[in-house]
């Protein structure tokens, strides 16, 4: 049985998404499933078969060959060529869902999830509202185990019971579930759908400890910058990078999604929605910044059809995945010379704060660096100020006056 490719992509990510696979993931077939579509247009091929998939196979073998692509990129673009066929042939794959995956939640407790996940959207990040309806899903969920058929019949004992069931899998803290359980109830008794007033009962003990982490020096980032090696393409690209941090103060994740559309040349501009806070942020760009771009861009970035402007090196060549601030930092931090220590802070994120810090100690305030850093809140600026020593030395006070005998101390 022959079908047209557009239709069995269509039919196969409908699929995905019905199992209920991540995001992400579904968009890792569609990305393959791109490649596969690119082969049969590149040789005129209408209509999917199964000869069609011994065609593509046969050159993913040949470019693994040759080395253009890596092996678990020829294992997800095989496998995605086989699963359109499988498609085709049955109307349907089974799919296997990643350990993580909840199933839907009870009838009896959906619309309340539904509203609930509603009335986030355009308050927080898209990630905040995901962590916090997982958490809220996984606790209906767990009432559903328990008989529970109305929101009204929950009690102080079910939250303690839920509290002692998830603690095992959570063994640096249990803040994150407490707080999500906290928002939770909050919606509740504002809907009037449950009585029950968990406040106090999930209330932290003690105020929440924050360890300032320090931040670089001038001279430690003059450092990191030398030892680099800008002769090769590796270096034009992490000097680009760490460059990029160190003048914006943009987070390691929006530098590595940062694309080519986000920069305007002509206003000397970066203009991107970050990450984390789903918040539009537009910066601008400083002649060294934008030449150590332009050196990557023009003389050492890969031909790619990617649209991020930090790509990878070896094929394919596409967006930088996983966490490539680490593995910057481990890379030429040997080089630089710069003393390190277990959990020094010295870290790609490290270049945010020194970013912060140095505001602050240019006398900006804690608004204004608020608004370059791009936080939601002012109070994320503050840690910077603990960073300040030489301001914060300025607000001791002096003890000329107040001398003591020891007898008054005893």
């Amino acid at each position: 049985m022959e079908t047209r490719l557009p239709q069995l992509i269509r039919g196969l990510l409908a699929s995905a998404g019905e199992a209920g696979l991540r995001p992400s993931r579904i968009a890792h077939y569609e990305r393959c499933c791109g490649e596969v579509d690119r082969f049969c247009v590149k040789r005129q091929i209408g209509a999917y078969s199964p000869g069609v998939v011994v065609l593509f196979e046969a050159e993913q073998d040949a470019r693994l060959a040759e080395g253009l692509i890596s092996r678990g990129e020829h294992r997800a673009l095989t496998k995605t060529a086989g699963l359109l066929a499988d498609f085709g042939a049955a109307g349907q794959v089974r799919w296997a869902v990643r350990r993580g995956f909840m199933p839907p939640v009870d009838p009896i407790f959906a619309g309340a999830l539904e509203e609930y996940e509603s009335s986030l959207e355009g308050i927080l990040a898209t990630g905040s509202i995901s962590s916090l309806t997982g958490e809220a899903r996984r606790f209906l969920t767990w009432l559903t185990g328990r008989g529970h058929a109305e929101l009204g019949s929950v009690t102080a004992e079910d939250v303690r019971g839920y509290l002692v069931d998830v603690a095992p899998k959570h063994p640096s803290g249990m803040g994150g579930v407490t707080s999500a359980l906290t928002r939770l109830f909050g919606f509740f008794n504002a809907r009037g759908w449950c009585d029950l007033n968990v406040t106090s009962m999930l209330a932290p003990v003690g105020p929440r400890r924050q360890r300032a982490l320090p931040a670089f020096t001038h001279q430690e980032v003059a450092q990191l910058l030398e030892a680099i090696d800008t002769r090769t393409a590796r270096g034009k690209r992490d000097h680009a990078m760490v460059l990029l941090a160190v003048q914006t103060g943009l987070r390691g994740c929006d530098i590595a999604r940062l694309r080519l559309e986000d920069i305007d040349w002509r206003r000397d501009e970066i203009r991107i929605v970050q990450s984390k806070t789903g918040q539009p942020l537009t910066l601008p760009l400083s002649a060294p910044v934008g030449n150590a771009i332009a050196d990557w861009l023009l003389n050492a970035r890969p031909d790619s059809a990617a649209p991020e402007v930090f790509t990878r090196l070896n094929a394919p060549f596409r967006e930088l995945a996983g966490s490539p601030g680490k593995s910057l930092m481990a890379r030429w931090l040997g080089l630089s010379g710069i003393n390190r220590e277990p959990c020094d802070g010295k870290t790609f994120h490290g270049l945010r704060r020194s970013t912060g810090t140095w505001l602050i100690e240019s006398g900006a305030d804690a608004e204004l660096a608020s608004q370059v850093l791009g936080h939601s809140s002012i109070d994320s600026a503050r840690a910077y100020i603990r960073l300040a020593d030489d301001l914060l030395r300025g607000c001791c006070l002096p003890l000329i006056g107040l001398e003591t005998t020891v007898g008054e101390l005893r």
